[in-house]
This record gives C-alpha cells, sequence and structure tokens, in this order.
C-alpha cells in the first residue's frame, strides 16, 4: 500500500525556507533524506516578496507556483501542511491563517527566548487544543528531521 504523500506550502523564502526546509523535502545532498521525496511534495512558495520566491525555484531547480499571501495559495492549490519560516513576529499571525485555512502547521524557530517567543500564546489556543490539526515548532532543520522520524 502506498502511502499518501503530504502536500506542502512552504510560507517564507529566505534562507530557513529555501536552504532548510524546501532542501529538505527536494532530498538535496546533505540538507535531506530521499523519504521526503516519498512522504511529501511541496505544492507552492508563499513570500510577500515575490521576487525572493521565484529566485528561490530558479535556485531549487524547481518551477512552484509563487504567491504573495497564504490565503492566495490555498485558494489555488490545496494542501495539508504549511511550513512557516517567515520572520518571528509574523508568526502568530501565519500560522492563524493557516489553520483557519485547514492546515497542519509546522512553525521554524519562534525566538529563542525573549517577547518573540511568545507565539504559540498569540496563537488561538483553543483553535489548537481542539482542532485535529498538527502544531509542530522547530529550533531548526536537525530538530525538524530527528521530529520528522528521518
Amino acid at each position: 500500500m502506498a502511502l499518501q504523500r503530504e502536500e506542502i506550502i512552504i510560507v517564507g523564502l529566505g534562507n530557513r525556507g529555501r536552504d532548510s526546509f524546501a532542501k529538505a523535502f527536494l532530498a538535496f545532498p546533505n540538507r535531506g533524506l530521499p523519504v521526503f521525496r516519498e512522504r511529501a511534495r511541496i505544492v507552492a512558495f508563499v513570500d510577500s516578496n515575490v521576487e525572493r520566491a521565484r529566485v528561490a525555484n530558479e535556485a531549487l531547480g524547481t518551477s512552484y507556483p509563487v504567491f504573495a499571501t497564504l490565503q492566495e495559495a490555498v485558494a489555488r492549490h490545496p494542501a495539508n501542511w504549511a511550513v512557516i519560516t517567515t520572520p518571528d513576529y509574523t508568526h502568530a499571525q501565519t500560522a492563524t491563517v493557516a489553520l483557519d485555512g485547514g492546515l497542519n502547521i509546522i512553525v521554524d524557530k519562534p525566538g529563542r527566548g525573549g517577547p518573540r517567543c511568545t507565539f504559540l500564546n498569540e496563537v488561538n489556543a483553543q483553535q489548537l487544543m481542539w482542532s485535529a490539526l498538527s502544531c509542530s515548532v522547530t529550533f531548526d532543520r536537525d530538530t525538524f528531521l530527528a521530529t520528522a522520524g528521518a
């Protein structure tokens, strides 16, 4: 029986989104494991700077659809996960949009302390607790790989 592949939208295509997560899902050498290609598929890139997302496509040798907002991406390319690698101060708002859109979320490094580390308090706690959705907060690619069972 074939495994169902997870469909992923990567939100934020700076170094973390492109070099840590996208390369891991694409199984770039020294960045990810081939099993990711069997279990996950990127369906879109989102970045408020769409040119940065286009450059990520070029650097990765891919041609994923590019959107300025997560809402646009979800409307055009249904997925079941959002990997959020935007600046820390945008995590709560972006995660709320993703959860409202029915997506599971992976949030990269919501700050290593200080006021920016309040991400989960800012997201609707009721929504996280009572939904069937998954929420994973990672501090780096290696933590993500370990929690993903890779």
